[in-house]
């Protein structure tokens, strides 16, 4: 009795072991292939110039606007259980002639509550919905389309001199990517929910399929192909800087905090600007972190500034 007991366990123990390697270690996708996008395309809408302007883009910057801790093999399959930040950004393109382009809105402090945010920073916020107020152009790289684009096609687009958006419609409803060529000639890829971590696409890393399957709803093969498509694009453009998604390492060349439209730097304000929209929130933001039973781990210390 005693013997057969003792396998039945073990079998009990190899199915669990099995599910979870295959839940969330598992790295694998069965038909993600790399799309058909190469560096001179991007490169040649980049230097279109969809609105007859003149300006070009000279500096990219960007505010931290809150953070938590997430399991990191959710974020990329294999890549460990360990807790790891989970950053959400917003980025300003500025350009020569002082105009800006906003990427990204940040998110209202009950959107970040309900995402399960730990930190969230009210004047990073407030620099980011003023930055809004005075930018030429509002890109996002999750949510709803950008209001200049009044139907959003599956192809990469130019959205203004420098700036050319990457639809990734078979991914989830509203993810892209955005690809920034600068006046010298520096360029960078926005991963956005691609390729939330830098293992997301160094390691070729989807997702796990517990996050793919169970908290939020995305095409974990399509998204396999856009990080073969990233590492790709890479290999084409050694110089290339990819920016993950949800990463608080962002590359040398982006710096830290929003300017006004005078070129002076932002000074925090005493509260957050109160507008009647809120900013989209997108699946990765809320499923990861909205509810209390959902496989992460949240940073202690102290949750909200402001």
């Amino acid at each position: 009795m005693t013997r057969k007991l003792n396998v039945v366990l073990m079998a009990l123990l190899l199915l669990a072991g099995a599910a979870f390697a295959w839940l969330l270690l598992d790295a694998g996708a069965a038909h993600g292939e790399a799309k058909p996008l190469t560096i001179k395309q991007l490169r040649r809408l980049a230097s279109s110039d969809p609105h007859t302007g003149t300006a070009t883009p000279v500096a990219i910057r960007y505010e931290v606007v809150a953070r938590k801790h997430i399991v990191s093999d959710l974020l990329a399959a294999g890549s460990g259980l360990k807790p790891r930040v989970f950053a959400l950004l917003a980025y300003q393109v500025l350009f020569d002639d002082g105009s800006t382009v906003a990427l990204d809105r940040g998110l209202t402090r009950g959107q970040a509550k309900e995402a399960g945010f730990s930190h969230f920073d009210i004047a990073a916020q407030t620099r980011v919905e003023r930055a809004l107020a005075a930018s030429a152009l509002d890109l996002r790289l999750t949510g709803q389309a950008p209001p200049h684009a009044a139907l959003e096609s599956a192809a990469p687009y130019a959205a203004s001199p420098g700036i050319a958006v990457i639809p990734t419609p078979g991914v989830n409803v509203g993810a892209r990517m955005i690809y920034v060529r600068l006046a010298d000639g520096r360029e960078v890829l926005f991963a956005g929910d691609i390729a939330p971590i830098p293992d997301s696409w160094t390691q070729q890393r989807p997702p796990a399929r517990l996050a793919t399957a169970h908290l939020y709803k995305a095409n974990r093969d399509e998204i396999a192909g856009w990080l073969g498509t990233i590492a790709a694009l890479r290999a084409a453009a050694p110089a290339l800087h990819i920016v993950a998604g949800h990463d608080m390492a962002v590359p040398r060349l982006i710096e830290p905090g929003f300017i006004d439209t005078s070129g002076h730097s932002h000074r925090p304000g005493r509260s957050m600007a109160r507008s009647g929209e809120n900013p989209p929130i997108s699946n990765w933001q809320c499923r990861l972190g909205c509810g209390k039973a959902r496989a992460i781990e949240v940073a202690g210390g102290a949750p909200w500034s402001g």
